[in-house]
């Protein structure tokens, strides 16, 4: 019932895309496994919600402030300048690590309102697109299937899912 979209590169060094028929393609046989056929029926997480990091930078600077100094540090006065500087400096690397964990979610994440747009910058990224990428194409989601040997596979994340699965019930949570 559904397609996949293919970006293939012909011997000729073109690019060129199709969609074709999941059931034509051979996905049809992740299309909705059973219990017995998967290894868990538990759903597995894909995606987090975006993380604050200057929010965390925040609190992990607020979190060492109230704390004492490590053993080395009696010379610094609770609460100076000094005291401001060293917790500043022990978060930020978290902070960095955060900020770069975004930008790679945001390169793996891709989003597009036209059709024809989606497939151009796909035809001409190919190489880079990681597979498990998301790429959204007029509010359709597709996962990045299959990727390499000239061949990138997008299919829509619905194909990956099942009504017939029960997620535990410690796996879903409601954010405010």
């Amino acid at each position: 019932m559904g397609f996949v979209l293919l970006i293939e590169e012909t011997p000729d060094a073109q690019t060129t895309h199709s969609w074709q028929r999941v059931e034509d393609f051979g996905l049809s046989h992740s299309r909705h496994l059973s219990g017995g056929n998967r290894p868990s029926g538990s759903i597995i997480l894909a995606a987090t919600r975006l993380r604050d990091c200057h929010a965390e930078f925040n609190d992990c600077q607020d979190n060492c402030l109230k704390r004492p100094l490590a053993p080395g540090y009696e010379h610094v006065k609770h609460g100076s300048g000094a005291h401001s500087r060293i917790c500043r400096d022990g978060c930020w690397q978290a902070y960095r690590d955060c900020e770069d964990l975004q930008d790679l979610r945001g390169r793996q994440t891709h989003e597009f309102t036209a059709t024809d747009n989606a497939i151009e910058w796909l035809k001409h990224n190919r190489k880079t697109v990681l597979v498990g990428s998301v790429v959204v194409i007029a509010g359709v989601v597709f996962v990045v299937a299959s990727a390499g040997a000239g061949v990138l596979v997008l299919a829509p994340a619905v194909l990956w899912t099942s009504a017939g699965i029960i997620a535990d019930p410690h796996l879903a949570t409601v954010s405010p």
